[in-house]
């Protein structure tokens, strides 16, 4: 057992040196403690030496905060998604999202930005291309090289991710990619190769695929002969999160941090299994030597502190999303009528009317100001529509968006022909169980602008069939952005 009373270097003394003597200080125990999360954003602290836990926050497109995946209770901002950043083909503007995400990250007393997304849109069908920024591996090099040069630049660690090959939302826990060595190195690496060795990412995530048969996060040749030793990488690794699969292949073949914790598969897990000699103690030491080095990267030894998380409408940040948002547009100029497409008038509908919407895996759990609309709306309306256009100098959301502006949203004119198809809702009574639950669904489906709905939600459908039996079934009736809320996700 190492001395209770070890004393400490300087404050001011060099950050390797000071991580070297701290790492002969620690105990076995207290090695592997390091290398799996306390919770689902911190690190584990070791008290006796001074090692603080730091705080992680969801990305790419704002700054989560604490919570569950369900989101938490402080507002964030909400940047356009990776597609359209690099739509923008404009690295000077991402640099400056960069620099924004990192005062937003450090507003909700996170140290390291879960971000940015680089994997590659090989197939239009995956569930997860919004988030990354194109099928073209130099032009998401260079945008993650952009981003993460604006965060880290605020002192806030980027963790470029999902390494490697993580191209599909399909069976996403275990599909095999793959690939052989020249797609490898041409295609899906590059951007990750960018982000280390251009501008030292302090952190990298795997995926929770595998590659070639073999799951990204105890990947040999990924993990420790490319990025380590080919790249020069001397960041933490950390896995996906609940993305472990395994206790010695993982810790011996280059995964530093398990994530989140209280840990599936390090803890007593990974001790006994150094002590039986399945995992090198060496690898142990590497990997805790890494968190360590995040730790002071952070500077957390000179400021242990987690401050609370703060909810930041800065004014600067909502005119830089708008610029962004709206150099992400891009249109199609059908010059000299080379395409064979027809102008016709388009009927006002949900998709026509500017109705900002969020989606994705931060977006749809975090919750976000209140929306910024265009500054001039996309369409005329006819009488009696709103457009939901705010003009230019105001943030406060309209009232009503893409509905009718003194019309029930039972007479929404696209759901005219399901109406017609289906029985009055204020008629006859629904009898039988299953008639309650149809009674239900057409509700839910009528409400204008209702992106999602679910069973429990409308329940109050009485059984005298009226949809005006509750409060609750009303909201639930009434679209969120009729409500002035944002739209749902």
């Amino acid at each position: 057992m190492a001395d209770q009373t070890a004393t400490q270097p300087e404050r001011g003394a060099d950050p390797e040196a000071r991580i070297a003597a701290i790492l002969r200080e620690l105990t076995l125990e207290e090695k592997v403690a390091l290398l799996a999360g306390a919770d689902m954003w911190r690190t584990t602290p070791v008290a006796r030496l001074g090692v603080p836990a730091i705080k992680v926050s969801d990305g790419p497109n704002g700054a989560r905060g604490g919570g569950g995946f369900t989101g938490g209770g402080v507002s964030s901002a909400c940047f356009p998604v990776g597609i359209a950043l690099a739509a923008t083909w404009d690295t000077a503007l991402v640099e400056r999202i960069g620099g924004a995400l990192g005062q937003e990250t450090r507003a909700k007393g996170a140290r390291v930005l879960l971000a940015p997304t680089v994997n590659i849109h090989r197939s239009p069908l995956n569930g997860r291309n919004f988030e990354c920024y194109s099928e073209d591996p130099h032009l998401s090099a260079r945008m993650a090289v952009a981003y993460i040069t604006g965060l880290q630049r605020e002192g806030v660690g980027a963790t470029v991710k999902h390494y490697a090959c993580n191209d599909s939302e399909f069976e996403r826990n275990t599909i095999s990619s793959e690939v052989d060595e020249r797609a490898l190195r041409e295609i899906y690496l590059p951007p990750f190769e960018a982000a280390v060795r251009e501008v030292g990412s302090w952190a990298v995530m795997s995926g929770y695929n595998r590659v070639n048969g073999v799951y990204a996060g105890e990947h040999r040749a990924l993990l420790r002969d490319i990025l380590k030793g080919e790249w020069g990488f001397d960041g933490v690794i950390m896995s996906d999160w609940y993305g472990t699969k395994s206790t010695a292949a993982a810790a011996d073949n280059g995964l530093d941090l398990e994530m989140p914790g209280p840990p599936a598969w390090r803890g007593p897990k990974l001790l006994q299994a150094v002590e039986a000699g399945e995992v090198d103690p060496a690898a142990i030491d590497d990997a805790a030597r890494r968190v360590l080095r995040l730790i002071a990267r952070a500077g957390a030894f000179e400021d242990p502190t987690e401050g609370p998380e703060r909810a930041e409408d800065r004014p600067e940040h909502r005119a830089l999303i708008r610029e962004a948002g709206a150099a992400g547009i891009v249109l199609l100029k059908n010059a000299g009528a080379s395409c064979p497409w027809t102008r016709r008038p388009c009927p006002p509908s949900r998709s026509s009317a500017p109705t900002p919407g969020r989606r994705g895996s931060w977006a749809a759990a975090a919750r976000r100001w209140l929306p910024t609309t265009p500054s001039r709306p996309t369409t005329a309306s006819p009488p009696g529509w709103a457009t939901g256009w705010n003009s230019a100098t105001s943030s406060a959301a309209p009232t009503t968006r893409g509905c009718p502006a003194s019309t029930p949203a039972w007479s929404h004119p696209r759901r005219a022909r399901r109406r017609a198809r289906s029985p009055s809702p204020t008629t006859t009574a629904p009898t039988s169980r299953a008639n309650r639950r149809t009674g239900r669904l057409w509700a839910a489906r009528s409400s204008c602008g209702s992106a999602m709905w679910r069973r429990g939600s409308i329940r109050a459908i009485s059984r005298r069939g009226s949809p005006e039996s509750s409060p609750r079934a009303r909201a639930a009736r009434t679209p969120s952005a009729c409500r002035g809320s944002g739209g749902v996700a």
